[in-house]
């Protein structure tokens, strides 16, 4: 095939004959005769001048290429006027160079995808196109992060939505990460195109093509020039000694293609920046077959080598499983001891197989690691998603039976997040590093395949000749301090990782007892400061969940753990909490639920979420003798807001800045005559005020005072509840009825002390045997730990109804067709 393109004259068939112009063919002829005898070199070149440059490189190709007879197409040069070319390149050098390439005319071979790749192609097309498509499902999560999570986990209808509280960074960076990632999937894409047009002659003409001395990458080089001379004195590589070799090799062992391109090259760089010395050394440099080329590796390698094993530490510091540490820390000891192998291998790898397997480990830690940790944590996590849909079904909203985060092991939810946070950028500084990484490692496989697509067409055209492998010159000394390093640094990551797992510190403290069996155990639960204080000393807690269990006060080494990020208590007595606690500013999960008969929540310090900007989750329950509550102000991440038996208060928070919040619940707030303003809540999905609440009986928010409803009936030791004048403004309204929101419905018919458990109600007719039947005050009902207490005999229904569609689909916990028979258990 026969195609008129712009190529130097080294890119020529070796075995085409040619037909030059008068005035250049005495030189061939007197390169012919002199063959074994002429040398040539880049000060030779210079010092005759840029005409004797064009000359010197036809009389290479007449003397070192004859013809061979391997096809029966002629490739003819002609030039573009009648002038000689020696004058036409008495212009600019880049200028004339292109001048002369656009008179050549080139045969081309089709190659195969083997000949030029190998087997390794197919694992690199493989890996481009996971890559692209990691990529599109990152710059997905940047968009959609909740929706995304919820999709893959099947959580969508856990907790509203809201079951992995994912973070939320600001527009600014969620917009700058889409559209870096965006061009990151179309550099990947781009990947897969460059390296299927190994055949195209526009992509190999404009492989052989000399660098642009105006390219960004050149003028970077030129900047480094100092630092390589150096390097080049201390490895005793001589300016000249490269190119002498090239010059003087007998044809049969001359790396033809190559060296002419390299020749060319350096012809007009020379000629452009008046340096052949600057030149050769940016060449050997920056070039896979260059003299120094594995200082120029070093140099891109070392960053990529330290941020993985910053990866590294925080996998151990954050208590990863076992299996996703040694999965990643096996590749990346394998990685630092590549990169050595690579730093002092003398060997010539025409093929680049070394350096291939090496960048696709880079792959592995750039765009797959984060994609395994995902799907690890996925087949994981272990949560009965059809109960929790039961429990939706029949138990009032708000009740924190609900709440599937509280049954759910936190170790694997932070394994869940943890895996979305590796995929979701949310700082700025990681947004930098991201790009830095993958451009880099795109750069480099655009040099792997523009060089493996030159080389495999330098040895279709020159099939006979065997080039001599060319010696790098080493120093010995940086050799050794290049392996200590290597290879310290790999050792160091194995024990590092071993002294980590044998000396792990602890991130979680869990004791949870979701079911206790008699009231003495639930009202006397064993204390746990003293196991709480001792874990906290070392300050790396980032959840504290304790559920019956018995803390009266934080101690004071939990204020260490800085990096708090979720505090659980539930049933714990704690009443009172300190003014440090607005020190945990990582805090995303706040739930505090008391009981309420014997050790209601008494203080919480006002500004304690003044600098919680990253709090999502806040539940108070049980905090009957709350008198004050904290400011919101600043919380616009906070997602979900629950106010449970808040009868100390006279007035609700200001809820303005909760521009986040989506789900918004108040129970038994007795004594608060209005609600804030709703108009803020733009995010609002869920909206609920139930049990007893003054707002429904003294008409502001049912339009009509009405005193007889049981919820309003006088209590004793409260005071009556007086009619107001004032109504829901219509906004507010509009933002409930726009969710379908639960105002002031009749839906409770009895005290809330009636549901509590007594010694009778537990002891007396349950005994601690789940789902039993049982009868308090001639009223049937079923043994159950509602709200996480005691198991006690509930008579309101719900978890009655709500056991009895777990049996009926078979799930939940296995149904005892002795004690559950009354429910619909039979022996099949």
């Amino acid at each position: 095939m026969e195609a008129h393109h712009r190529q130097s004259h080294h890119d020529l068939a070796p075995d085409v004959p040619t037909r030059l112009t008068s005035s250049e063919g005495d030189h061939v002829s007197d390169a012919t005769e002199n063959a074994t005898q002429r040398r040539f070199s880049l000060g030779y070149a210079s010092d005759q001048g840029l005409g004797n440059s064009s000359e010197l490189i036809s009389t290479m190709d007449a003397s070192y290429y004859p013809p061979s007879g391997r096809t029966s197409v002629n490739a003819e040069v002609k030039p573009v006027s009648s002038s000689p070319r020696k004058a036409s390149f008495k212009v600019s050098g880049g200028r004339a160079l292109r001048r002369v390439r656009s008179s050549v005319r080139v045969v081309y071979f089709k190659e195969s995808f083997y000949e030029v790749y190998g087997y390794l192609g197919l694992v690199m097309l493989l890996a481009f196109t996971l890559s692209f498509l990691a990529m599109l499902y990152i710059t997905v999560v940047q968009v959609i992060p909740n929706w995304t999570a919820n999709f893959l986990m099947g959580t969508d209808t856990l907790d509203n939505g809201e079951f992995l509280l994912m973070t939320k960074p600001s527009l600014t960076i969620v917009v700058t990460s889409t559209l870096m990632l965006s061009v990151f999937a179309c550099l990947y894409l781009w990947l897969i195109v460059f390296m299927l047009s190994y055949n195209n002659e526009t992509t190999v003409n404009s492989l052989a093509q000399a660098p642009d001395p105006t390219s960004l990458n050149y003028r970077l080089t030129q900047k480094l020039l100092p630092f390589l001379k150096r390097l080049q004195v201390q490895t005793g590589g001589a300016p000249n000694e490269r190119t002498a070799s090239i010059a003087s090799a007998p044809p049969s062992k001359l790396k033809s293609f190559e060296g002419l391109k390299s020749f060319s090259a350096k012809i007009q760089r020379t000629s452009s920046f008046g340096s052949i010395t600057a030149s050769k050394l940016i060449f050997d440099f920056t070039s896979m077959q260059g003299t120094y080329h594995r200082y120029y590796d070093a140099l891109l390698d070392f960053p990529k080598l330290i941020f993985q094993t910053m990866s590294l530490t925080t996998y151990l510091n954050n208590g990863f499983p076992l299996p996703i540490i040694f999965f990643y820390v096996l590749p990346l000891g394998f990685n630092w001891l590549v990169s050595f192998y690579r730093f002092q291998r003398t060997k010539p790898d025409p093929m680049l197989v070394v350096a291939r397997v090496f960048y696709l480990f880079d792959l592995f830690f750039a765009v797959f690691a984060p994609i395994v940790m995902l799907m690890y944590s996925y087949y994981n996590f272990d949560l009965d998603r059809e109960n929790f849909r039961i429990r939706e079904e029949t138990l009032t909203p708000g009740t924190f039976d609900r709440i599937a985060r509280l049954f759910a092991d936190p170790i694997e939810v932070q394994l869940v997040k943890t895996g979305f946070s590796n995929l979701q950028i949310t700082e700025g500084g990681y947004i930098l590093v991201k790009c830095f990484l993958n451009l880099l490692g795109i750069y480099k496989w655009k040099k792997v395949i523009a060089h493996l697509i030159l080389a495999n067409r330098s040895r279709r055209e020159d099939k006979g000749a065997r080039a001599k492998a060319h010696v790098h010159p080493h120093s010995r000394m940086h050799t050794m301090v290049g392996g200590f390093i290597f290879i310290c640094c790999s050792l160091g990551i194995a024990i590092y990782t071993a002294l980590s797992l044998s000396t792990s510190i602890a991130n979680f403290f869990m004791d949870v007892e979701l079911a206790p069996k008699t009231y003495d155990s639930w009202i006397n639960a064993p204390d746990v400061t003293e196991a709480v204080r001792a874990l906290a000393a070392n300050g790396h807690l980032q959840t504290v969940q304790i559920i019956n269990r018995a803390l009266p006060e934080l101690p004071e080494e939990l204020r260490l753990c800085k990096d708090l990020r979720e505090l659980i208590l539930i049933y714990t007595k704690t009443q009172r909490f300190s003014g440090w606690m607005k020190e945990f500013t990582h805090l995303e999960y706040f739930h505090v639920e008391n009981d309420f008969l014997h050790s209601s929540l008494q203080y919480l310090p006002p500004d304690m979420f003044s600098d919680m900007n990253n709090l999502r989750f806040v539940r108070t329950g049980g905090a009957s003798g709350l008198t004050e509550y904290p400011s919101l102000a600043g919380l616009h991440k906070l997602s979900t807001l629950v106010l449970s038996i808040v009868r100390g208060l006279t007035e609700l928070p200001n809820l303005d800045d909760l521009s986040g919040l989506s789900t918004l619940y108040i129970a038994e707030a007795v004594h608060v005559q209005s609600l804030p303003s709703l108009t803020s809540l733009t995010s609002l999905k869920n909206f609920a005020v139930f049990r007893r609440n003054e707002i429904c009986c003294n008409g502001w928010a049912t339009g009509y005072c009405d005193l007889t409803n049981f919820q309003c009936l006088p209590r004793v030791n409260e005071p009556t509840v007086q009619c107001v004048s004032d109504r829901i403004p219509a906004e507010d309204l509009a933002v409930v009825e726009g969710v379908g929101g639960f105002l002031c419905g009749k839906n409770i018919t009895q005290d809330l002390e009636a549901s509590e458990p007594s010694l009778e109600s537990t002891d007396g007719v349950c005994r601690g045997v789940l789902y039993r039947e049982c009868h308090m005050n001639g009223t049937r009902g079923i043994c159950y730990n509602g709200r996480m207490q005691a198991v006690h005999c509930d008579v309101f229904g719900e978890y009655e109804k709500m056991r009895r569609l777990q049996i009926a689909r078979s799930v939940g916990d296995p149904c005892d067709p002795e004690e559950e028979q009354w429910l619909g258990c039979s022996d099949k």
